[in-house]
């Protein structure tokens, strides 16, 4: 009937943005280690700044990805582009692990902070944008063309990484080698979107099965090693 009509659309209206919202939230899982590990070093005054300044600049990056995504993705090479610059984010947080000395109150303070602030918040957004390619394509089509769902759905896990990359962070105080454990999961990530470009994927269909599992994980080990590598002490 056409009040069964009216209520379906109600209730379809009501879903979209909850669910839109969810698979946000299961985005934010990846990205709160990011945030973490990016702003972690950064004095508490400016850490704070830097995390609300890059969530804010990586969700509404992710918005206008998110409504470009019906024909950006298409283009062959983007994903290769996209993963090459995650595993150079990715050497650059583990490095600065090693850069890096312990206070006594356990936390990481770098030299030059509004230079770090800066590198911080950027990291932030680009590493949430190349994060957010396979998952955008999904988001819009739940989306279906309705930016204020969409929007609605992004805001919804504001609260989630701010407060779960605080988390992170006072874990990191007592666990740095979580910094070197987010870098690799980036590495992990790049493999994954290597394999899923649609210049590689009909070759490696045919020719190299194996390589969509062999590659993540080589990628997160290669960022484990050329971390440690760049930190051994140098021969004179």
């Amino acid at each position: 009937s056409g009040c069964d009509l009216v209520i379906g659309a109600h209730l379809a209206s009501i879903w979209t943005p909850v669910e839109l919202g969810l698979l946000d939230l299961l985005m934010c899982g990846d990205n709160i280690l990011v945030v973490a590990v990016a702003c972690g070093g950064l004095p508490a005054d400016l850490r704070v700044r830097a995390m609300k300044l890059g969530i804010a600049g990586a969700l509404a990056a992710r918005f206008v990805l998110t409504a470009a995504a019906t024909f950006a993705f298409s283009i062959p090479g983007l994903k290769l582009v996209a993963a090459m610059l995650l595993i150079l984010i990715a050497l650059n947080l583990a490095s600065g692990e090693h850069d890096t000395a312990l206070e006594a109150d356990g936390r990481r303070r770098l030299g030059g902070s509004a230079r770090n602030f800066v590198v911080a918040t950027m990291t932030i957004i680009l590493a949430d944008v190349l994060m957010s390619l396979d998952n955008a394509v999904a988001l819009a089509a739940i989306a279906d063309g309705n930016l204020l769902f969409l929007a609605i759905g992004l805001a919804l896990c504001v609260p989630l990484l701010f407060y779960g990359s605080n988390w992170v962070i006072g874990l990191m105080a007592t666990a740095p080698t979580l910094v070197l454990a987010g870098a690799a999961f980036l590495g992990w990530i790049a493999g994954n979107m290597i394999v899923s470009d649609p210049l590689l994927q009909a070759g490696i269909a045919t020719q190299s099965q194996a390589l969509p599992y062999l590659l993540p994980p080589l990628l997160a080990g290669y960022v484990v090693i050329q971390t440690q590598v760049a930190a051994a002490p140098r021969q004179p």
